[in-house]
């Protein structure tokens, strides 16, 4: 009977303090889920981005080395 009195008190559910109703709720927790996954997606695309052009800075370092090695021992 206390929380009949509460919700008549406040105008609102005391177990929903924020107002919002349920599904708007639902609703901003999948946003929250989706606005993480993209962020670390972002992330990872950029970091993994990164790898592979150092890695071609590698490639391309040690294939002109190897041309002037070649050229050298000739």
């Amino acid at each position: 009977m206390g929380n009949t009195q509460e919700k008549a008190d406040s105008g609102k559910d005391p177990q929903h303090s924020n107002g919002l109703p349920f599904p708007a709720i639902v609703l901003i927790a999948a946003l929250t889920i989706f606005g993480a996954v993209t962020a670390v997606q972002w992330v990872l695309a950029s970091l993994l981005g990164i790898i592979k052009f150092g890695l071609l800075l590698v490639v391309v370092v040690a294939t002109i080395g190897w041309v002037i090695s070649a050229k050298a021992n000739r």
